[in-house]
């Protein structure tokens, strides 16, 4: 018997890669390629990894003469975990010259909301406008209409959405705080949206090594994730609540078990951040900027199997993300006490809010950003903060009516780094 001692649990090394056929290994390029993850905490948690047993009930003379059990098919297990909300490298930045990086996290985002859209940025061009920004020439392609970007003014970068394109001339939202620099960065983000127009399918393999003898692996997996706004000051985190279809058996696996950084920047802490909430057509990002005291926003997730009864050792063919009903988006803002909020559940007004965090300063500066554009009060609550009195106003965000076109026009919500 080969046992071990002094393996400790939190020293392991965790890969993560996208799968191009249900249930394999993928061995292809990124993002087939395995990629290190940093858990928090090398919080990866595995529940499970069951195989049924049979009993095989045959009559026999002896009421002890029985046979041995049938191995069956494995049991999807469960699995969680968090990872830290980090910058964008400055070497991975899409500005005019900028070409995608390949990083663990955006495997993360392209299985929680299914539509990526990553390019190349550009330049401000002469005659450009707080709502009209021109880019360099041929450069308005790159560009896609509900895609977050951040554009220079007065040294510093400012968040805006495409809300159309006219050749290389593009309309954004909400305008700028002044006439964009000359010359100046446009800087294109890691934009990612609700996969809503086509069914959301697909799957991850994750592996896990606590060195070369003891090394495991879940394939068919999915998750859904979960953005964590904390106490401010306090570091952000992603929430991973994930199930696997199949796995390997833990042992010698030929896996990579040095640990490793991963490809990211630094951990955002939960400050510098700002916070737009008004009406959906007028949103100024210097009128609107809104207080607050602890927001949150919940995706609609809910992965259901794809059963298959051809499979040899487990049941399922894939995954099919059916979350979305009866609300895409939910959340909830706490502020100081605001009476209009009863009138504004009572007359069904809508809204739009925009919340982002900021690391840095300058052109280089990281962002990581959400846009609510349509959004619904629920019967708001009286609270306390502190001493104080305050206002829990819990909300649902309906799809945006941008267009039809792409996953971005119709976004309940829209995720973007920087």
């Amino acid at each position: 018997m080969a046992l071990r001692h002094n393996d400790i649990a939190r020293n392991f090394r965790t890969e993560i890669a996208e799968e191009a056929s249900f249930g394999t290994l993928p061995s292809g390029s990124w993002p087939e390629t395995p990629d290190v993850l940093q858990m928090v905490d090398s919080d990866l948690h595995i529940d499970g990894m069951d195989q049924e047993l049979l009993d095989v009930s045959d009559a026999h003379v002896r009421r002890t003469g029985t046979v041995d059990a049938v191995i069956g098919q494995k049991r999807a297990t469960t699995w969680r975990g968090s990872v830290h909300l980090k910058a964008i490298p400055t070497a991975s930045q899409l500005t005019a010259s900028g070409s995608s990086a390949q990083l663990s996290h955006r495997i993360l985002f392209r299985h929680m909301f299914g539509t990526e859209t990553v390019a190349a940025g550009s330049t401000v061009q002469t005659s450009s406008t707080t709502t009209s920004v021109i880019v360099g020439t041929g450069h308005g392609s790159r560009f896609t209409r509900g895609s977050w970007i951040l554009v220079e003014v007065a040294g510093e970068m400012e968040p805006t959405m495409v809300t159309a394109i006219s050749t290389d001339t593009l309309t954004v939202a909400p305008a700028l705080s002044a006439t964009p620099t000359t010359s100046g960065v446009v800087r294109q983000g890691y934009n990612y949206a609700p996969k809503t127009l086509t069914a959301k399918t697909g799957s991850l393999s994750l592996k896990k090594s606590f060195n070369s003898a003891v090394q495991a692996c879940l394939l068919g997996a999915c998750f859904s994730g979960k953005f964590n706004f904390p106490e401010f000051g306090k570091l952000m985190t992603l929430s991973l609540d994930g199930k696997a279809a199949d796995w390997t058996a833990p042992g010698a696996l030929s896996y990579t078990a040095t640990a490793a950084s991963d490809d990211m920047g630094e951990a955002f802490a939960y400050k510098n951040g700002y916070l737009l909430f008004g009406d959906p057509s007028t949103l100024d990002r210097s009128t609107d900027t809104c207080p607050f005291e602890a927001l949150s926003i919940d995706l609609a997730q809910s992965q259901e199997p794809i059963m298959d009864g051809t499979a040899a050792s487990q049941s399922q063919r894939g995954w099919q993300d059916v979350g979305g009903r009866p609300y895409p988006v939910t959340g909830m803002l706490k502020t100081s006490v605001d009476v209009t909020r009863w009138t504004d559940f009572a007359g069904r007004t809508d809204f739009r809010l925009v919340h982002w965090v900021k690391k840095g300063t300058g052109t280089t500066a990281s962002f990581l950003l959400w846009d609510l554009p349509r959004l619904f009060l629920k019967i708001p609550k009286p609270t306390r903060v502190g001493s104080r009195l305050g206002v829990d106003a819990a909300f649902h965000a309906l799809e945006d009516t941008l267009g039809t076109t792409t996953d971005h026009d119709v976004a309940a919500l829209r995720f973007v780094m920087f």
